[in-house]
């Protein structure tokens, strides 16, 4: 079965979404609230690293494309 590329509004959306849950994260952490501030900024940290890694996966199937 091929590899299917990640559509590019998937991974637009999990940027915003990472970078939503960091806003969130910070407006915690300066309210004191250690839990939520600490449960959003692992959210942003795993949202982050899909779309990292959604990015090179395209790139590695892009690449195996041409050959």
């Amino acid at each position: 079965m091929p590899k299917k590329k990640i559509h590019v509004m998937i991974i637009l959306a999990l940027f915003i979404n990472a970078m939503a849950m960091l806003l969130f994260a910070i407006d915690n952490i300066q309210l004191n609230n250690l839990g939520p501030g600490i449960t959003f900024t692992l959210l942003t940290i795993v949202l982050f690293s899909f779309g990292v890694y959604s990015i090179v996966r395209n790139k590695k199937i892009k690449e195996a494309a041409k050959r």
